[in-house]
């Protein structure tokens, strides 16, 4: 009995983090419209397919949101929030409309654009810069965040991510099967 009423306040608890977090209140660091910006372009970048989560089933806007709470000061917090609304402008601009309400060959077409956007990273060889490079456009720093916190939760990395921890001894051409595939965690 105490089983149940402690599972169902649990329950109710986590329910209402998540409604919290969707409307506002519960927010860090970024802006409620950013947050369903970039919510929505991590559910983009990482859509949930038959054999991986999606980017919303780690809650990947809401780890970036107390990342960035933590760890940017006030004025970088600002930066941030201000590159997420230029890059939902740009939607607008292109759309009519904000990311959240466009249907979803426009999400689509609109994340390819900012993918083709022109970077070239620094080249550096041994410590000595060969290759100056340009500055990593905000969308692409934005993605590897969401990259980052997706691939360093822990679903993923009990459920899709493997690796061998210790080799074991050396057997070539063996298929991976459920028996043999490990998992990361």
């Amino acid at each position: 009995m105490g089983f149940t009423l402690s599972g169902s306040a649990l329950l109710s608890l986590i329910a209402s983090c998540k409604s919290e977090v969707s409307s506002g209140v519960g927010l860090q660091a970024l802006e409620k419209d950013n947050f369903a910006f970039m919510e929505t372009l991590a559910e983009i970048i990482l859509p949930k397919t038959a054999e991986s989560p999606g980017a919303g089933d780690v809650q990947v806007s809401s780890f970036i949101d107390s990342f960035v709470s933590k760890v940017y000061d006030e004025p970088a917090i600002k930066q941030f929030n201000d590159d997420i609304a230029i890059l939902e402008k740009e939607c607008k601009a292109k759309y009519g409309k904000i990311l959240v309400s466009c249907d979803d060959k426009e999400k689509v077409e609109f994340v390819k654009g900012l993918e083709s956007s022109e970077y070239e990273p620094a080249v550096n060889i041994w410590g000595n810069q060969v290759f100056e490079g340009s500055e990593m456009p905000f969308y692409k720093q934005l993605k590897s965040m969401i990259l980052w916190a997706y691939f360093t939760s822990e679903k993923v990395g009990k459920e899709v991510l493997t690796y061998q921890q210790l080799a074991p001894d050396y057997q070539g051409c063996v298929d991976v099967t459920a028996e043999t595939r490990l998992r990361s965690i």
